[in-house]
């Protein structure tokens, strides 16, 4: 019996496979590709490319681990630092790059989203560009396109 975990970075995908007692059979690393602007505000990747890689790096990790010791994958672990914005069509197909949490576009949107929802009905002290709704905002505000899709 053997576990693959799957780090979903933001520099890097890692995908590790442990036996049983969880003894590291191997490791493997590849590292995402963003698409950052020059003032390093706008930060976004394929959806596709980073699934694809995934989906390779898991299927290469379960063959070494059989390879290792003859035995099957019983469970698949995935981990990630923060939450990544991904828009799906009613098809669930990917309409726009994903947004990582590290985007920053949307410090505007957070004064709105703050002076509207302010700490005494949140509990927030503050909001950053970093949460996922100060950057559906923005898509709302500047992505007019995407809204009939």
């Amino acid at each position: 019996m053997n576990i693959i975990a799957t780090d979903l970075g933001t520099t890097n995908i890692e995908v590790s496979v442990y036996d049983k007692s969880l003894t590291p059979l191997n490791t493997l690393s590849e590292t995402v590709n963003c698409n950052r602007n020059r003032d390093g505000e706008l930060v976004e990747f394929d959806v596709d490319q980073y699934f694809i890689c995934i989906k390779e790096m898991i299927n290469k990790t379960a063959e070494i681990g059989k390879r290792a010791n003859n035995e099957n994958i019983i469970q698949i672990v995935l981990t990630g630092q923060a939450e990544t914005l991904i828009l799906l069509d009613q098809n669930k197909t990917p309409i726009h790059p994903a947004i990582s949490w590290l985007d920053m576009r949307s410090r505007k949107e957070c004064d709105k989203l703050y002076s509207e929802l302010c700490y005494h009905i949140t509990g927030q002290l503050k909001l950053i560009p970093t949460w996922t709704i100060t950057k559906m905002l923005w898509i709302n505000c500047n992505k007019s396109d995407l809204q009939s899709v």
